[in-house]
């Protein structure tokens, strides 16, 4: 497996790929991408298996996107990720905010050095959910 620092291949395929399609949705194309946002990927025999991005972006800051491919997960390749993402905030002057949707991303929001601000109700809405 490698950590890419720089490579157009695992930001334009994660636009084909359902379950890291958020890494860059927020992002109209990828020259948008590349002026506005980060990333770090892990990639194994050329695919993303993990990786953490801006899933947003604003004036010296970006909303934190980590997901892991199932059959990849529990090997800590997220937090590995995740350390790399924060690093690159931190050189640019950037604040990395993250938002955890649940107690994993939560738990390792602890390990990467966040606290619980506090908690508060968010709902989730499916497109066609009855």
């Amino acid at each position: 497996m490698q950590i890419l620092k720089k490579s157009r291949i695992p930001l334009w395929r994660c636009w084909e790929i359902g379950w890291c399609r958020d890494w860059a949705a927020q992002y109209e194309d990828f020259a948008a991408y590349q002026k506005y946002g980060l990333g770090a990927v892990i990639l194994k025999d050329g695919e993303p298996v993990s990786g953490a991005s801006s899933y947003s972006g604003y004036i010296r800051g970006i909303e934190v996107e980590i997901d892991t491919r199932e059959d990849y997960r529990r090997q800590g390749l997220a937090l590995v990720c995740g350390a790399k993402l924060i690093l690159e905030c931190i050189k640019r002057g950037w604040y990395p905010s993250w938002d955890a949707q649940n107690p994993w991303s939560a738990a390792l929001a602890e390990k990467l050095g966040y606290h619980l601000d506090h908690a508060y109700e968010a709902y989730e809405i499916t497109k066609g959910a009855v």
